[in-house]
């Protein structure tokens, strides 16, 4: 499964885990019910900026909806040293986000 498919899948189990319906959180991130239906259908990505709204209303950190998601570099690729080097600039990004979500969830 990729990245994008675990996410989905993640995504989807949270909002039955909370029974909720695709309304309940369409509503919640302030867009159209046929728009949230087509990320869970996976017709359309969801973008980061939603996964922190998502994570907010279900009270989970971001990583909650990439469990499950295998990594490895795939051999036809040819990764040089930027290339690494970009993939470090944006878990430390990523690493800033969550700790700037855990601060805000506390500061509530």
């Amino acid at each position: 499964m990729n990245v994008n498919e675990t996410v989905i899948k993640n995504t989807k189990l949270l909002r039955l885990k909370n029974n909720l319906k695709q309304v309940d959180v369409a509503e919640a991130l302030f867009t159209d019910v046929s728009v949230y239906s087509r990320i869970e259908t996976r017709q359309i990505r969801i973008s980061l900026e939603k996964l922190f709204y998502l994570s907010k209303l279900y009270e989970v950190s971001i990583d909650s909806f990439y469990e499950g998601v295998e990594l490895g570099i795939r051999p036809d690729l040819n990764f040089d040293s930027n290339d690494l080097t970009s993939l470090s600039e944006i878990k430390t990004l990523l690493e800033e986000i969550k700790a700037l979500a855990i601060e805000t969830s506390k500061s509530k």
